[in-house]
C-alpha cells in the first residue's frame, strides 16, 4: 500500500462564474504547474486512533499554523464546505482508490471566487498535513486566497485512511447576518470567533422549526429548543441520517464529551454517540432511557460499541445494543435489563440470545460467593470458576427457594443430567452440592463431601437410588437417606449402610441404638454367603440362610468373632438375641445355639 496525495485548484472568471474542464486531458494541461503529485510508502494499519472530529481539528490547526507562518489570514471550517469534503473521503474509502471529486465545485456553496481541493490517502494523521505541506501544488493551495476550507477523513476496508481538504474565497462583501432570534443564544457560544463561528448562511425552514448555518456547523430550531450541531462529525451524521426530518428528529441537547474523547449529542428520536474505539453510533429512545440514566456518555455504560438489533424469539420481540460497559436489553418479557461483560452474557449470546429458548433477561445481574447469576426468560444462567451454566425447568424455583446464588447451593458447575424410568428424576451440581428432583422424593440435596463421594462411586440414583431425606446432623453424626441406603459420616469415617442392614438399622432404633456404622459393609461366601457390618452399638448381619440379624456387642459376638465367625460351623446369626433378668442370653445360629451367664461365660451347642 502507498502513501499519495494530490492537489486541484480551481480558478473561475472575473465574474465569479466557475468554469474548468472535466476531461483528463484539459485539466492537466490547464493545471500542470498547480498539480502535484507524492508517492511514498505508507504506514500499515493507519486506522482513527482518535476521534474524527479530533484529526480534523488538527488538520485544520496545522493548515492555519502553515498560513500564519506566510502572514495569511486562517481559514474557517465551514460546515457545508465540510459534509462535502467529508461525503468524498467516504466515496474514495468505498471505492478503495484515490481520485478527485469531479463535482465539487458545485456541491460547495455557491458566492466563491476560488475553490480548491487537496486529497490524499495511506497517511497517519500526524503526518498528512505535512506531506500536503512539502509538495509545492498542496502548499500552494493550503496557502492560497481563500477563507473557508472544509476537511473529510474516512477508514477504508483495509485500514487506511481517506482525506479531503476543500477551498474556497467568499468576498468580503458576501456577509450572512445572524438572525436575531439566535441573537443571544449566538453571543454566549463566543460569537463570530467562537466554537460556532460566523454565518455562512441564511435561515432555512424546514419541518415544524428552522436553522441557520455557521462555520462551525449548525443552530436549530425546534419544538425541544435551540442546540447547535457541530460540524466535527455530527452534523454530517446528522445529515446522513435526515435532518430534522429524519429518524433522528430535532436536537434536543447540547453535545457533551468526556476527557477521553468520548462525545454524545441527543436527538428526539436517538442520540449520536461517538468514540475512539467505537465510531459513530445511535442510540434510539427505548434504550436510551436506560443509558441516560446511567450518566449516559459520561456514565458506567460509557459509549455505544454497536448498533441497536432487533430479535423475535420463543418470549417475544426486544432489542439490544452493546456498550463500552455491557449490553441493555429492552423486551416486553422483562423490560430494561442490563447484562454486563462476563461468562453469563457469552453464554446467552452464543445460545441465540433473545431469539432462543432462553428468552430475553427478566432480572438483574446479582454475585454471590460462588458466582454470579441473571434471570432470562427461559431459567436462569449462572456463573462460577467452572464456567457458566444454565438452571431451567423446576430447578429455577428450587434453586431460588434455597437462597439462590447466595444461598446454600450457590452457582451451577455442571449442567442438567436426567435419568429415565425406573430411577426417574433429574440432577445438577452446585458449588454447595447436587440438586435432586425425583418422582419418588421431590428435591432434595446432597452436599459434597465423603458421604457424596460414596453415593457417586456407587452409580448415583443407578447405585443407591434419589436421596430420600436431607442431610442431617446430631452429635457429631450426619446422615443421609436414599432409596437403598443410608450414607453416615463421624469421627468413624464416611459409611454406606444398604439393604436388609439399613432395614434392621431402622428398625431397631437407628442411632439412638445402634449409633453410626464404625466401618463398611463386608461380604462373606462362606455357610451360603452375606453381609456384615458394625456400627457404634453392634453388628448387623444379613445371610442368605438367616436374613437379616442384629446382635449387641457382648460376650456371644465376642466368642463368634474369636472362633471365626461365619467361617466356622456355626454359620451366620438366623435370629434375635434374647436376655432375662440374670443377664442370661441366648442367639439362634445357622447351625448352633449360643448361651452366654452373667459371667460372661458362652457355650455354642449344635443345632
Amino acid at each position: 500500500m502507498s502513501a499519495v496525495i494530490e492537489a486541484r485548484p480551481i480558478h473561475p472568471t472575473r465574474e465569479g462564474r466557475r468554469r474548468w474542464t472535466t476531461t483528463a486531458a484539459a485539466a492537466l494541461i490547464g493545471l500542470a504547474a498547480l498539480v502535484a503529485g507524492l508517492l511514498v510508502a505508507a504506514p500499515a494499519n493507519a486506522a482513527l486512533p482518535v476521534p474524527k472530529e479530533q484529526i480534523i481539528q488538527r488538520i485544520l490547526d496545522e493548515t492555519n499554523a502553515i498560513r500564519a507562518s506566510v502572514g495569511a489570514a486562517p481559514l474557517v471550517l465551514n460546515s457545508s464546505i465540510n459534509v462535502v469534503a467529508e461525503n468524498w473521503s467516504r466515496q474514495q474509502a468505498a471505492a478503495g482508490v484515490m481520485s478527485h471529486n469531479p463535482n465539487y465545485a458545485s456541491q460547495i456553496p455557491g458566492g466563491w471566487r476560488a475553490a480548491g481541493e487537496n486529497v490524499a490517502y495511506g497517511y497517519r494523521y500526524t503526518e498528512v498535513t505535512t506531506a500536503w505541506r512539502n509538495s509545492p501544488g498542496h502548499y500552494k493551495n493550503m496557502v492560497g486566497d481563500y477563507t473557508d476550507i472544509g476537511i473529510g477523513v474516512a477508514e477504508a476496508a483495509d485500514g487506511s485512511l481517506y482525506y479531503t481538504q476543500n477551498f474556497a474565497k467568499y468576498p468580503g462583501t458576501v456577509v450572512y447576518p445572524v438572525d436575531d432570534r439566535l441573537k443571544s443564544y449566538w453571543d454566549a457560544k463566543g460569537g463570530a470567533s467562537g466554537v460556532v463561528g460566523r454565518a455562512t448562511g441564511s435561515p432555512v425552514t424546514v419541518a415544524n422549526g428552522w436553522y441557520q448555518a455557521f462555520a462551525g456547523g449548525h443552530i436549530f430550531v425546534g419544538p425541544p429548543g435551540t442546540f447547535f450541531v457541530a460540524n466535527n462529525g455530527y452534523l454530517a451524521a446528522y445529515v446522513n441520517a435526515g435532518g430534522p426530518g429524519g429518524s433522528l428528529g430535532w436536537p434536543s441537547g447540547e453535545q457533551t464529551c468526556t476527557t477521553e474523547y468520548r462525545c454524545a449529542q441527543s436527538f428526539t428520536g436517538a442520540t449520536i454517540s461517538t468514540s475512539p474505539s467505537f465510531g459513530t453510533r445511535y442510540i434510539w429512545s427505548g434504550l436510551r432511557d436506560y443509558w441516560l440514566a446511567s450518566g449516559g456518555i459520561g456514565g458506567s455504560l460509557g459509549p455505544a460499541a454497536g448498533d441497536q438489533g432487533y430479535a423475535q424469539g420463543p418470549a417475544g420481540a426486544g432489542w439490544y445494543q452493546a456498550f463500552q460497559g455491557g449490553y441493555v436489553v429492552l423486551s416486553a418479557a422483562g423490560g430494561t435489563q442490563f447484562l454486563p461483560y462476563s461468562t453469563v452474557l457469552s453464554f446467552w449470546l452464543a445460545s441465540g440470545g433473545g431469539a432462543s429458548g432462553l428468552g430475553w433477561p427478566t432480572g438483574g445481574y446479582s454475585c454471590g460467593g460462588s458466582g454470579c447469576a441473571q434471570q432470562f426468560s427461559g431459567g436462569v444462567i449462572a456463573s462460577s470458576v467452572y464456567g457458566a451454566q444454565l438452571i431451567s425447568g423446576g430447578f429455577v424455583s428450587e434453586w431460588a427457594n434455597r437462597g439462590g446464588i447466595n444461598g446454600a447451593l450457590g452457582a451451577p458447575v455442571s449442567g442438567l443430567r436426567g435419568s429415565a424410568a425406573p430411577n426417574l428424576g433429574w440432577a445438577q451440581g452446585f458449588a454447595g452440592g447436587t440438586l435432586t428432583v425425583s418422582s419418588a422424593s421431590g428435591a432434595r440435596i446432597v452436599p459434597w463431601g465423603p458421604g457424596q463421594q460414596i453415593w457417586s462411586a456407587a452409580g448415583e440414583q443407578n447405585g443407591f437410588g434419589w436421596p430420600s431425606t436431607d442431610r442431617t446432623c446430631a452429635s457429631g453424626v450426619c446422615q443421609q437417606g436414599f432409596g437403598s441406603a443410608i450414607i453416615f459420616e463421624s469421627k468413624n469415617g464416611a459409611f454406606a449402610t444398604y439393604g436388609g442392614i439399613a432395614a434392621i438399622w431402622r428398625q431397631q432404633g437407628g442411632m439412638t441404638t445402634l449409633g453410626a456404622p464404625v466401618g463398611g459393609t463386608r461380604y462373606s461366601t462362606d455357610n451360603g454367603g452375606g453381609f456384615a457390618q458394625h456400627f457404634d452399638g453392634g453388628i448387623i448381619t444379613h445371610s442368605n440362610a438367616g436374613g437379616p440379624q442384629y446382635t449387641p456387642y457382648g460376650a456371644i459376638v465376642g466368642a463368634w468373632y474369636k472362633y471365626g465367625a461365619e467361617a466356622t460351623w456355626m454359620g451366620w446369626p438366623a435370629g434375635p438375641q434374647t436376655c432375662d433378668t440374670n443377664r442370661n442370653c441366648t442367639q439362634k445360629f445357622q447351625n448352633a445355639t449360643a448361651r452366654s451367664d452373667a459371667n460372661g461365660g458362652v457355650a455354642f451347642t449344635r443345632s
